[in-house]
């Protein structure tokens, strides 16, 4: 999909109980798309201080800030986790990703409670999940939102949203990195 530029790579940090079938599959996505080396880390323990008691939800901004500790150059820092994640603003978030720190945190808490409430097939679940990747991670490697609703830079803020997306880049995300 997309030939990375730069030779540092990517390293993944399961943060909890992250099934190993979903690190490898994680792990694939990335070096598909991305063409860099992914280094799985170990599985971190989530910091308790990242927890919200009153909200019942584990805060993007914190974790990222956690998920910064195991930078050690220039590689990037992609966090999975399998908690229900929010930002100060919003209610929930899928994901968060901070550009200048090159971090991103993907959750696929609400992909896995939403698949199993409406019966979904375990392809979408993974076809989601495997867009929300791809974006996350390319947002931390600089590319923007994207206007075209098909591309997998597209913003999302619904899993229709993410449902109506590719995994692919449109031609002027491409192009334009």
């Amino acid at each position: 999909m997309f030939l990375s530029k730069g030779r540092f790579g990517i390293k993944l940090v399961p943060l909890g109980k992250i099934s190993w079938d979903m690190q490898d599959f994680a792990v694939e996505i990335l070096q598909q798309a991305f063409r860099k080396k992914v280094m799985l880390f170990k599985s971190q323990p989530l910091p308790p201080a990242a927890f919200d008691k009153v909200r019942n939800q584990y805060s993007s901004v914190k974790l990222m800030e956690y998920l910064r500790s195991f930078k050690t150059y220039k590689e990037k820092i992609v966090g999975i986790v399998n908690e229900d994640l929010f930002k100060p603003d919003e209610p929930f978030v899928f994901s968060d990703f901070d550009l200048i720190r090159e971090v991103t945190v993907i959750s696929l808490w609400r992909f896995e409670q939403i698949s199993s409430f409406f019966d979904c097939d375990t392809s979408l679940l993974m076809e989601r999940i495997k867009k929300e990747f791809i974006n996350k991670t390319a947002r931390i490697h600089g590319f923007k939102e994207c206007e075209n609703p098909r591309c997998v830079m597209a913003e999302t803020k619904t899993i229709g949203d993410l449902d109506n997306k590719t995994d692919a880049f449109c031609k002027f995300c491409r192009d334009i990195n």
